[in-house]
């Protein structure tokens, strides 16, 4: 079965298809027999991605790839060195981004939160949906931290700039 549904990701598949596919990949063949040869799967997936020209297709999916990549990975704590390698290594991607700003909420380290986010709203200033999220992210931070100089500014970012139009921000 595992086979299987490896070779269903040749391409053959509607995107949403292939979605299903990934998701029982991901979630099923949790034996050991199965894990190495998932990651290894997910690993050459994700190596692919650079090859793709559409940038939306490219870090959709790219990011989808580095997330389960990552989640293997974090599993076992000897991987931390090869973990921190990916990380790096696909910086680019605005999920794997994401994933650090969320390690950063949960150890309280608001500060690099802020740097992760800024950096984003600089990488990904193309993308409006994404420079929204960082900003009410960096609005919730201040907000969070009692920083209301900050986080009041952020707002008008929000509603000036980023939001246009959100009655909520507003």
């Amino acid at each position: 079965m595992f086979d299987w549904f490896v070779g269903q990701l040749d391409g053959r598949l509607e995107d949403h298809l292939e979605e299903y596919v990934v998701q029982i990949l991901i979630n099923e063949f949790n034996e050991g027999a199965f894990r190495q040869e998932r990651s290894r799967l997910f690993k050459e997936r994700l190596a692919r991605m650079d090859a793709i020209v559409d940038q939306w297709m490219r870090e959709y999916m790219g990011g989808e790839w580095a997330l389960q990549v990552f989640a293997l990975l974090s599993r076992d704590e000897s991987n931390e060195q090869e973990l921190k390698e990916m990380c790096q290594k696909y910086w680019n991607l605005a999920a794997v981004r994401r994933v650090a700003v969320e390690e950063c909420m949960g150890r309280k380290d608001y500060a690099l939160a802020l740097a992760i986010l800024d950096e984003s709203l600089e990488l990904d200033r193309e993308m409006p949906g994404l420079v929204v999220n960082y900003s009410q992210q960096k609005k919730e931070i201040y907000l969070l931290t009692g920083d209301k100089v900050s986080y009041v500014k952020q707002l008008w970012a929000l509603v000036l700039e980023h939001d246009r139009g959100d009655f909520a921000s507003y």
